[in-house]
């Protein structure tokens, strides 16, 4: 608990600190924790594959942050013939393999492109991303200790409960909507299209990453944040919530 505590106040710093010196840092310190991300997609079988999966990892990532957006698609589209010609020129790298990584890659692609959009506006809509994802972690968590009685999914997540989901939905939604009020300047139908929604993707995302996690028998994704695990074990929320705000944008923009 002490471990979780001072990391957890580590993070609040350091994001802190970003946040003060502007967009340009906050861009920044994220692009670094999504290469972060990247390497632990290798270490999930670090002592099968081989070193050069990594590079490949590496490389496709940090080439994301380069894509103009009408480039997705031809990124995505070599991003998936060279990590099926990986399998295909390495035994140790299966098919299987190549699709599991592919889909992460494709993840943490796409929350880069995500980031680039949303850092075009001001850091307070960042933030309410931020607030709209963690708000439901957090009291999806409080509530589920408190008053849950009945599993959400058990086989992928045994403690995540029905009330502590619906209890996360609900907060996340009126916190969400009482910050956009008073200091996010956005189109209102994208604010209540984004405040109703990301609660749900948000905890999407914290059950496919859970389930990733139990097909590869893993607890955490790594050990870089005592107490937490990962940097992927901290970002499953709110990549997904960055890949569904960049949508609404789209749409209603």
């Amino acid at each position: 608990m002490i471990k979780r505590t001072i990391t957890a106040l580590a993070l609040i710093i350091v994001f802190a600190t970003a946040f003060m010196i502007g967009n340009s840092a906050l861009t920044f310190l994220i692009q670094g924790i999504i290469l972060i991300a990247g390497y632990e997609v290798y270490t999930v079988k670090k002592d099968k594959w081989p070193f050069p999966i990594l590079i490949m990892i590496l490389v496709i990532l940090f080439s994301a942050n380069f894509v103009a957006p009408n480039l997705v698609l031809p990124f995505l589209s070599i991003m998936l013939i060279t990590t099926l010609f990986a399998s295909i020129v390495s035994v140790k790298f299966s098919l299987e393999d190549a699709l599991f990584v592919f889909f992460m890659l494709f993840v943490l692609s796409l929350a880069l492109m995500s980031i680039k959009e949303v850092m075009t506006f001001k850091l307070t809509v960042f933030a309410y991303i931020i607030i709209a994802t963690f708000v439901t972690d957090t009291f999806a968590y409080l509530g589920g200790s408190l008053f849950g009685k009945h599993k959400l999914i058990e086989r992928i997540s045994p403690n995540k409960t029905i009330e502590g989901a619906v209890i996360g939905y609900i907060a996340s939604v009126i916190l969400s909507l009482v910050f956009a009020k008073f200091f996010v300047d956005l189109n209102l139908s994208i604010i209540l299209v984004s405040s109703f929604v990301i609660p749900i993707v948000s905890q999407i995302g914290d059950l496919t990453f859970s389930m990733v996690k139990r097909t590869y028998g893993i607890k955490d994704f790594g050990f870089i944040l005592p107490g937490h695990g990962g940097v992927l074990d901290r970002i499953d929320s709110i990549v997904f919530s960055l890949l569904v705000f960049n949508v609404i944008l789209t749409l209603l923009g």
